[in-house]
């Protein structure tokens, strides 16, 4: 046989079966792995450019105080670039939505405009993809910070404060039928004490202490008081006696009607029902806008429907919009929350107080000092020797 005819006869060999196969497993699998390259590297791609682009503009937008301490906050400095960065961090969220890193530089453009309600929104955004973030939790425990100054220096006015101060009038039950502490020997119609109870949504340790107004018969109660101008939402925590016993029935409806002067019917301005398991549910924070009654008094009738027991309302105030959305979401124990959930540990943060302290910064001492008690407080007991 010529050289010829035997390439000739190598050509026309028919390929062995198993040979075929794994050249069609391999081509499949190096189409998968480049499809799972480009699927993979085209997000990152985008979202790192927008983050980067959202983080140039940033710069500029918001000013930082010099020098930058840890808790420092940013400032606004050109809002239409403030806008320019956010559409940036919007199209790097459609590229990788669970990343915190973008949730995070939104809310720091909504702290540098004071818009603490925004940027808490973020933040809770960015805790969802990194809960054991120091630095997320640090920045939530900064803006829960800033509501909770807000209602400090905004407190309102308390309607049973203004009742003991004579600026309101308790008309039913009669004052020596409100007992200071719930006690089943004595008769009375309601009970007017501080207890502690848990928050939803917070860990059950962290507990809210609340000045409960509560109802010990099936009769309402009544409060004249003055709605004021500047203050018209009526905040409040409906809850229940931690000792109530028995417990309240399922579904107990707790309202306020305001009967305005002159007028002879009532207007329902809140309802809050009770869920079942109401004694370890904790507080329910809730508030009614009284607007329409803003610089007169009025009436205030406060019923439980079905009857139950020591059922009520806690911290009743009259408070401006800003401190009502605040007074909300209870800040102060999503503060203690976060500074637990950062990992921080308490001696590291009475070392920043004292190097403020060192600085003369008495104010930023302070707030370190605070925030080294709250962790100290849950912090394990150290191991005997």
């Amino acid at each position: 046989m010529t050289t010829e005819t035997a390439l000739s006869a190598a050509e026309t060999q028919e390929v062995a079966p198993g040979r075929m196969w794994l050249f069609g497993l391999a081509l499949v699998a190096t189409i998968g792995l480049l499809v799972a390259g480009v699927a993979l590297g085209v997000p990152l791609a985008f979202w790192t450019w927008h983050i980067h682009q959202a983080g140039i503009q940033m710069e500029e937008a918001v000013a930082w105080p010099e020098p930058r301490y840890s808790d420092a906050l940013p400032s606004l400095q050109d809002p239409t670039l403030l806008n320019s960065v956010r559409r940036h961090l919007d199209a790097a969220r459609r590229w990788r939505p669970n990343h915190f890193h973008a949730h995070r530089m939104e809310a720091v453009t909504h702290m540098a405009e004071g818009n603490w309600l925004a940027a808490e929104r973020a933040v809770e955004a960015a805790v969802a993809g990194a809960e054991r973030n120091p630095l997320v939790q640090f920045d939530r425990v900064l803006i829960h910070e800033q509501m909770m100054d807000h209602l400090a220096t905004h407190p309102g006015q308390g309607i049973w404060q203004a009742v003991q101060d004579q600026q309101g009038t308790l008309l039913r039950p009669a004052a020596d039928r409100v007992c200071a502490y719930l006690d089943r020997s004595t008769d009375c119609d309601a009970v007017n004490q501080t207890v502690s109870l848990p928050v939803p949504g917070i860990d059950p340790i962290l507990l809210r202490e609340g000045r409960l107004l509560a109802v010990l018969s099936a009769e309402p109660i009544e409060i004249e008081v003055f709605v004021p101008l500047a203050a018209p939402w009526l905040v409040f925590l409906a809850g229940v006696h931690p000792e109530s016993s028995p417990p309240p029935p399922a579904g107990v409806r707790l309202t306020i009607a305001v009967q305005g002067e002159g007028q002879a019917d009532w207007t329902q301005v809140s309802e809050v029902v009770l869920p079942p398991d109401s004694q370890s549910t904790g507080w329910i924070p809730a508030q009614a806008n009284l607007g329409r009654w803003v610089g007169t008094t009025v009436r205030l009738r406060l019923g439980a429907a079905p009857f139950g027991p020591a059922v009520g309302w806690a911290d009743l105030s009259f408070q401006s919009a800003d401190s009502a959305a605040f007074a909300m979401r209870t800040p102060e124990q999503r503060w203690q929350q976060s500074l637990l959930a950062g990992g921080f540990r308490s001696s590291d943060l009475q070392a920043l107080a004292q190097e403020a302290e060192n600085r003369g910064q008495e104010d930023r001492s302070a707030a370190w000092q605070r925030r080294a008690d709250v962790v100290a407080a849950h912090e394990p007991s150290p191991a005997s020797p």
